[in-house]
């Protein structure tokens, strides 16, 4: 974290705190670890939404998936099978916005890690930051890969699964007539 951003951070953290108090004061030592613990517990709220919303957006895709899969081996399609572009379309969009989604809570997370880290200084511990210094701060892909750099993936593995699908639907004939009539 650079020094500039520390300060800005340190300034939005500490800055209410009034001019003759010190971090030594016991009311406010404590009212800052009351502080802290409230705000530890919204970052882990925020893996969970993020937790629900992979959920939400894998069940979407499992059952369009399970759709198409099943209109295949059928003779008599639940969904049209000229409609089935929309479907591809549908899940592009649908996995476009599942990635956006991720990159968002990840974004967020980093913030309020940033900010536990920096509160940390005034406690007498700092576990999250003793984590972060033993995972080597995230530098070394053997000791922890964060789960955001895996979880980014599901959403593009759909996106070319449902370019397939796309691609396969493209009336290929139709268009070679068009580039080369007979």
């Amino acid at each position: 974290m650079s020094a500039d951003t520390d300060d800005r951070i340190l300034g939005k953290l500490f800055e209410p705190i009034a001019t003759g108090s010190t971090m030594q004061d016991t009311g406010l030592r404590a009212t800052l670890l009351e502080q802290y613990k409230l705000y530890v517990e919204m970052a882990n709220a925020v893996s969970t939404r993020r937790e629900r919303a992979n959920a939400f957006a894998l069940s979407m895709n499992t059952g369009v998936v399970v759709l198409i899969g099943y209109s295949q081996t059928r003779e008599s399609l639940p969904v049209a099978p000229n409609t089935f572009w929309i479907v591809a379309i549908a899940g592009i969009v649908l996995n476009w916005v599942w990635y956006r989604t991720l990159r968002s809570y990840r974004d967020l997370s980093t913030a309020k890690f940033k900010v536990i880290h920096r509160i940390e200084r005034q406690l007498v511990i700092s576990p999250f930051d003793a984590e972060w210094e033993a995972v080597q701060r995230g530098a070394n892909p053997a000791l922890y890969r964060p789960l955001t750099h895996v979880e980014n993936w599901v959403p593009r593995v759909f996106c070319a699964l449902y370019s397939v699908v796309l691609i396969q639907l493209l009336p290929w004939r139709a268009l070679w007539n068009l580039v080369a009539p007979s």
